[in-house]
């Protein structure tokens, strides 16, 4: 592959990365709505139903998450090992390539873990 198709398909997992944090916000918000729409009715089955949806959305949205990770990974490893062959592009590629990817799998967990502990609390506490 050459740099600028590399560069190409790192672009286009970085949207997909951030389809996935858009789905995640979009269905904890949807989640979270439908139950206060509920809140009078709220019966221990439906807590356990809607914790169970929200646990399955969000074990899904890690593991797309850390799939594009290891995706966009293999591609920067490929274009640094481009920029060893090109020292024009070396330069350029070095400033693109800076991100730290698994500081971003962390990142990701703690989001969600927080994100998790509170979705649940909230749907638990409630009466």
């Amino acid at each position: 592959m050459q740099i600028k198709d590399l560069i190409d398909l790192y672009m286009k997992l970085s949207e997909r990365l951030a389809f996935f944090w858009n789905f995640y916000i979009v269905s904890t918000i949807a989640l979270l709505t439908f139950f206060f729409s509920q809140i009078r009715q709220v019966t221990t089955p439906l807590k356990i139903a809607l914790i169970l949806a929200y646990l399955v959305v969000a074990a899904m949205n890690v593991n797309g998450l850390f799939e594009i990770n290891k995706l966009q990974l293999a591609t920067t490893t490929e274009l640094k090992r481009q920029a060893n062959l090109n020292p024009e592009a070396s330069i350029f590629i070095r400033d693109f390539c800076f991100r730290d990817l698994a500081q971003e799998r962390r990142l990701a967990l703690i989001i969600h873990g927080i994100s998790g502990l509170i979705v649940i609390a909230i749907i638990l506490l409630a009466s």
